[in-house]
Protein backbone atom coordinates (compact mmCIF):
# COMPACT_ATOMS: atom_id res chain seq x y z
CA UNK A 1 0.00 0.00 0.00
CA UNK A 2 1.82 3.11 -0.78
CA UNK A 3 1.75 5.68 1.94
CA UNK A 4 1.38 9.53 1.36
CA UNK A 5 4.92 10.27 2.26
CA UNK A 6 6.18 8.74 -1.14
CA UNK A 7 2.87 10.50 -2.97
CA UNK A 8 3.73 13.79 -1.48
CA UNK A 9 7.87 12.83 -1.77
CA UNK A 10 6.82 12.26 -5.46
CA UNK A 11 4.76 15.65 -6.04
CA UNK A 12 7.81 17.91 -4.58
CA UNK A 13 10.04 16.39 -6.98
CA UNK A 14 8.26 17.26 -9.45
CA UNK A 15 7.49 20.90 -8.26
CA UNK A 16 11.44 21.13 -7.62
CA UNK A 17 11.99 19.96 -11.44
CA UNK A 18 13.89 16.73 -10.67
CA UNK A 19 12.04 15.01 -12.97
CA UNK A 20 9.14 16.10 -15.27
CA UNK A 21 5.17 16.17 -14.91
CA UNK A 22 5.22 13.13 -17.15
CA UNK A 23 7.56 10.78 -14.90
CA UNK A 24 5.49 12.09 -11.71
CA UNK A 25 2.42 10.64 -13.29
CA UNK A 26 4.07 7.18 -14.19
CA UNK A 27 5.81 7.11 -10.64
CA UNK A 28 2.15 7.87 -9.17
CA UNK A 29 0.42 5.55 -10.91
CA UNK A 30 2.56 2.57 -10.17
CA UNK A 31 2.56 2.30 -6.62
CA UNK A 32 0.09 0.33 -5.28
CA UNK A 33 -3.76 1.52 -4.88
CA UNK A 34 -3.37 3.46 -8.16
CA UNK A 35 -5.94 0.47 -9.47
CA UNK A 36 -8.38 2.84 -8.33
CA UNK A 37 -7.84 5.61 -10.37
CA UNK A 38 -7.29 3.25 -13.22
CA UNK A 39 -11.36 1.97 -13.20
CA UNK A 40 -12.48 5.50 -14.29
CA UNK A 41 -10.06 5.98 -17.10
CA UNK A 42 -12.07 4.72 -19.84
CA UNK A 43 -15.17 6.56 -17.98
CA UNK A 44 -14.65 9.85 -19.70
CA UNK A 45 -17.62 11.32 -19.58
CA UNK A 46 -18.41 11.39 -15.89
CA UNK A 47 -14.81 11.98 -14.88
CA UNK A 48 -12.89 13.97 -17.37
CA UNK A 49 -9.37 15.27 -16.54
CA UNK A 50 -9.75 17.14 -19.65
CA UNK A 51 -9.87 20.89 -18.36
CA UNK A 52 -11.18 23.89 -19.81
CA UNK A 53 -9.47 26.64 -21.13
CA UNK A 54 -8.01 29.61 -19.43
CA UNK A 55 -9.56 31.39 -22.66
CA UNK A 56 -13.35 30.67 -22.15
CA UNK A 57 -12.82 31.06 -18.37
CA UNK A 58 -11.87 34.83 -18.31
CA UNK A 59 -14.37 36.06 -20.51
CA UNK A 60 -16.77 35.63 -17.66
CA UNK A 61 -15.48 38.46 -15.46
CA UNK A 62 -14.26 40.03 -18.34
CA UNK A 63 -18.06 40.92 -19.66
CA UNK A 64 -19.00 40.93 -15.86
CA UNK A 65 -16.75 43.88 -15.84
CA UNK A 66 -18.34 45.86 -18.94
CA UNK A 67 -21.64 45.45 -17.42
CA UNK A 68 -20.13 47.05 -14.40
CA UNK A 69 -18.28 49.88 -16.46
CA UNK A 70 -21.60 50.60 -18.82
CA UNK A 71 -23.97 50.63 -15.75
CA UNK A 72 -21.56 53.20 -13.15
CA UNK A 73 -21.15 55.20 -16.55
CA UNK A 74 -25.13 55.17 -16.77
CA UNK A 75 -25.74 56.88 -13.14
CA UNK A 76 -22.84 59.19 -13.12
CA UNK A 77 -23.17 60.81 -16.95
CA UNK A 78 -26.88 62.18 -16.45
CA UNK A 79 -25.37 64.53 -12.99
CA UNK A 80 -22.23 65.38 -14.97
CA UNK A 81 -24.99 66.67 -17.89
CA UNK A 82 -27.11 68.45 -15.69
CA UNK A 83 -25.09 70.92 -13.83
CA UNK A 84 -27.13 70.64 -10.72
CA UNK A 85 -25.66 70.60 -7.50
CA UNK A 86 -28.26 68.02 -6.27
CA UNK A 87 -26.64 65.59 -8.47
CA UNK A 88 -23.39 64.81 -6.73
CA UNK A 89 -25.46 61.67 -4.88
CA UNK A 90 -25.70 60.02 -8.62
CA UNK A 91 -21.98 60.90 -9.06
CA UNK A 92 -21.11 59.50 -5.60
CA UNK A 93 -22.86 56.41 -6.05
CA UNK A 94 -21.90 55.85 -9.78
CA UNK A 95 -18.18 55.97 -9.95
CA UNK A 96 -17.47 53.00 -7.58
CA UNK A 97 -19.38 50.68 -9.63
CA UNK A 98 -17.47 52.07 -12.66
CA UNK A 99 -14.24 51.63 -11.23
CA UNK A 100 -15.29 48.34 -9.59
CA UNK A 101 -16.18 47.08 -13.55
CA UNK A 102 -12.85 48.83 -15.13
CA UNK A 103 -10.85 47.02 -12.48
CA UNK A 104 -12.89 43.37 -13.22
CA UNK A 105 -12.10 44.23 -16.79
CA UNK A 106 -7.97 44.48 -15.67
CA UNK A 107 -8.35 41.55 -13.85
CA UNK A 108 -10.01 39.15 -16.34
CA UNK A 109 -7.53 40.50 -19.29
CA UNK A 110 -4.54 39.57 -16.77
CA UNK A 111 -6.23 36.52 -15.88
CA UNK A 112 -6.11 35.40 -19.41
CA UNK A 113 -2.58 34.61 -19.52
CA UNK A 114 -2.32 33.26 -16.42
CA UNK A 115 -1.81 30.33 -14.66
CA UNK A 116 -5.49 28.63 -13.10
CA UNK A 117 -6.22 26.52 -10.24
CA UNK A 118 -9.04 23.96 -10.89
CA UNK A 119 -10.46 22.02 -8.51
CA UNK A 120 -12.65 19.37 -9.08
CA UNK A 121 -14.63 16.59 -6.52
CA UNK A 122 -16.56 14.20 -8.10
CA UNK A 123 -18.89 11.69 -5.96
CA UNK A 124 -19.67 8.55 -7.33
CA UNK A 125 -23.21 8.32 -5.34
CA UNK A 126 -25.61 10.94 -7.40
CA UNK A 127 -27.43 12.40 -4.16
CA UNK A 128 -24.47 14.38 -3.87
CA UNK A 129 -23.51 17.19 -6.34
CA UNK A 130 -20.06 17.67 -7.94
CA UNK A 131 -18.07 20.72 -6.80
CA UNK A 132 -15.88 22.50 -9.65
CA UNK A 133 -14.27 25.92 -8.78
CA UNK A 134 -11.60 27.69 -11.20
CA UNK A 135 -10.16 30.21 -10.01
CA UNK A 136 -6.67 32.10 -11.64
CA UNK A 137 -3.51 31.09 -10.12
CA UNK A 138 -2.45 34.81 -8.84
CA UNK A 139 -5.89 35.41 -7.45
CA UNK A 140 -4.95 32.04 -5.26
CA UNK A 141 -2.45 33.28 -3.64
CA UNK A 142 -3.53 37.31 -3.02
CA UNK A 143 -6.27 35.47 -1.35
CA UNK A 144 -3.99 33.51 1.02
CA UNK A 145 -1.80 36.62 1.85
CA UNK A 146 -4.89 38.00 3.09
CA UNK A 147 -6.74 35.36 5.16
CA UNK A 148 -3.95 34.46 6.42
CA UNK A 149 -2.91 36.70 9.24
CA UNK A 150 -7.32 36.16 10.26
CA UNK A 151 -6.70 32.48 9.78
CA UNK A 152 -3.90 31.13 12.12
CA UNK A 153 -3.81 28.00 11.16
CA UNK A 154 -4.09 28.40 7.47
CA UNK A 155 -0.77 30.59 7.86
CA UNK A 156 1.20 27.83 10.00
CA UNK A 157 0.05 25.34 6.69
CA UNK A 158 2.52 27.42 3.78
CA UNK A 159 0.04 26.77 1.57
CA UNK A 160 0.84 30.17 0.08
CA UNK A 161 4.66 29.02 -0.75
CA UNK A 162 3.37 26.16 -2.33
CA UNK A 163 0.93 27.71 -4.88
CA UNK A 164 4.51 30.63 -5.21
CA UNK A 165 6.34 27.30 -5.86
CA UNK A 166 3.66 26.29 -8.62
CA UNK A 167 3.33 29.40 -10.16
CA UNK A 168 7.20 29.33 -11.06
CA UNK A 169 7.40 25.65 -12.03
CA UNK A 170 4.15 25.25 -14.19
CA UNK A 171 3.25 26.36 -17.31
CA UNK A 172 0.61 25.87 -19.76
CA UNK A 173 1.99 22.85 -22.07
CA UNK A 174 2.96 20.86 -18.53
CA UNK A 175 0.15 21.75 -16.06
CA UNK A 176 0.57 19.64 -12.79
CA UNK A 177 -2.31 17.21 -12.61
CA UNK A 178 -3.28 15.37 -8.98
CA UNK A 179 -5.97 12.59 -9.45
CA UNK A 180 -7.45 10.97 -6.69
CA UNK A 181 -9.95 8.57 -5.52
CA UNK A 182 -11.24 7.95 -2.45
CA UNK A 183 -14.06 6.21 -0.90
CA UNK A 184 -16.50 6.89 -3.78
CA UNK A 185 -14.98 10.23 -4.12
CA UNK A 186 -12.36 11.57 -6.51
CA UNK A 187 -10.70 15.01 -6.22
CA UNK A 188 -8.84 16.58 -8.80
CA UNK A 189 -6.45 19.52 -8.90
CA UNK A 190 -4.70 20.76 -12.16
CA UNK A 191 -2.40 23.57 -12.36
CA UNK A 192 -1.48 25.02 -15.97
Amino acid sequence: MATSEERQHILNMIAEQQITVEQGTQLLTALPDSDDLAMYEDDAELYPLNRVSPQDLWLTPLWIGVMLSILGATIFAPAYQSNQAAAWPLIVCGWPVFALGLLMIGAAWYARSGLWLYVRITFTYRHERDIRISLPLNLCIVMLRIIGPVVPALEETGLDEVLLTLQSSINHEQPLIVDMNENGKRLQVVVG
